[in-house]
């Protein structure tokens, strides 16, 4: 499970309850040191979880692709985005993702977070 907006809030909170669930986490957000806090936060409450933490822009084609790279090394496979940067004029949405099938980035408006738009061919 990558989780956009990891570092705190909804982003964090949701973090928290897939790790409880067995979950394998991969935070992502801008500030590292803040990501990292939530990290240790999350091991704290839950010993035997399995988080990963990058730091990156979700706007940006580039950082996405890294943090997808990354859950894919660090964990096999990428089944599920979730977005709670909650940025103004876009609604938090998911996608599942088949970590073998993830091909490329599709475009989406600017003000929305392209890591919704990736796109699983089989």
């Amino acid at each position: 499970m990558l989780v956009t907006g990891g570092a705190g809030g909804f982003g964090l909170a949701s973090a928290l309850l897939l790790a409880r669930d067995g979950a394998a986490v991969t935070l992502t957000g801008r500030n590292v040191a803040s990501l990292a806090a939530a990290r240790d936060r999350i091991e704290r409450e839950i010993p035997e979880a399995r988080v990963t933490i990058h730091a990156g822009d979700s706007n940006h084609d580039e950082d996405i692709r890294a943090v997808v790279a990354t859950t894919i090394r660090n964990y096999g496979r990428l089944d599920m985005v979730g977005d709670a940067t909650c940025q103004m004029g876009t609604r938090p949405r998911s996608c599942a993702v088949g970590a073998s099938n993830v091909t490329r980035l599709v475009s989406a408006p600017r003000n929305s977070l392209r890591a919704r738009a990736v796109r699983c061919e089989a």
